[in-house]
């Protein structure tokens, strides 16, 4: 926000590169994972300092920057990140806490495709956001939204391959990544994860569209309010169905907090209507037909699979192409 991209990334990927090289020493002389969980801490910790102390340096010198840099938008922003952060890592407590340690194995294995796919989708349209936060600040919210309902549009449509494969085939991509047979169950969890790809992305833009219009409070609110709908959902439903059902209570608590940000942000329901849901509908369609016709051939159909991932890229990028250009 004070133009410290740069400074930001570089600090990101130090702390990373610390944390990769040290903990790997860690590991091969014999340390446990308590060790590996304190340097975690201790390098965020020493990346948070750093950060205070560069966004406190390079605060710009002028009259608009007069008030307190951590306000009460800032104290929203902090708090419902945090609750963003945590969301994700309570199906697992569930699991570890009212099923078992081979339950938990089976979540974590069908989460973390997910995760990654929607992490790196979101750090990849994050440098579009500026230009909404731009025409927000300009009071140009017409436009502002129009650009938001692109990238979220254009955002679903490049997810729609992989996770129609985890949808229609989700035992395939398991056994590649992980080796055959080793977390059985998997694919029921999977399958139902994969969904929340799609809203957990959605609901990511949103959720920025929210900060850049101030409205840090009621992306607390939604996240807040998807974490107690985990909790209270999660519950019985990892009591029955073990790690399915932790899978489900995630599910529904998105379709909580997706509903949560329609309501507050309106304006994104345009990203699911038809101009812009029809090619998410043609990806989703011809991964559908690839992955049942080649089915009997996992090189066939990864080479299919890139292609039609291919195509969906191109679109989402012919989306997001001049944002500012009227679509």
């Amino acid at each position: 926000s004070i133009g410290r991209v740069r400074v930001e990334a570089g600090l990101l990927v130090a702390e990373r590169a610390v944390f990769l090289v040290v903990g790997l020493l860690l590991v091969l002389g014999g340390a446990g994972p308590m060790a590996v969980l304190g340097l975690y801490v201790a390098t965020n910790a020493v990346s948070a300092v750093i950060m205070g102390l560069a966004v406190r340096r390079n605060r710009p010198d002028d009259e608009l920057a007069s008030d307190p840099m951590f306000d009460v938008e800032a104290r929203w922003t902090a708090a419902g990140f945090a609750l963003v952060t945590v969301s994700p890592r309570i199906g697992p407590v569930l699991v570890a806490l009212f099923a078992s340690a081979t339950a938990v194995g089976v979540y974590a294995a069908a989460q973390r495709p997910i995760e990654a796919i929607c992490l790196f989708t979101l750090s990849t349209a994050a440098p579009l956001l500026p230009v909404v936060r731009s025409l927000a600040t300009e009071g140009r919210q017409v436009e502002a939204s129009r650009i938001a309902v692109r990238i979220s549009a254009a955002i679903l449509l490049a997810l729609a391959p992989v996770v129609t494969w985890f949808l229609v085939d989700p035992a395939t991509p398991l056994r590649l990544f992980f080796g055959e047979g080793r977390y059985e169950g998997a694919a029921i969890v999977l399958r139902v994860l994969s969904i929340t790809a799609l809203t957990w992305c959605f609901r990511g833009i949103g959720e920025l569209v929210l900060l850049s219009n101030e409205r840090a409070r009621r992306l607390l609110h939604i996240s807040g309010t998807g974490g107690l709908a985990t909790v209270a959902l999660g519950v019985p439903l990892v009591i029955a169905h073990g790690a399915s059902g932790a899978a489900w209570a995630t599910l529904l608590a998105e379709v909580v907090m997706v509903t949560l940000l329609l309501r507050h942000e309106p304006s994104l329901g345009g990203a699911l209507s038809r101009r812009a849901h029809a090619p998410v509908v043609a990806a989703i369609s011809l991964t559908v037909v690839v992955v049942v016709l080649l089915r009997g051939s996992v090189p066939a159909t990864l080479v299919a699979l890139g292609l039609v991932q291919a195509l969906a890229i191109a679109g989402a990028l012919r989306m997001v192409r001049n944002l500012e250009q009227p679509a």
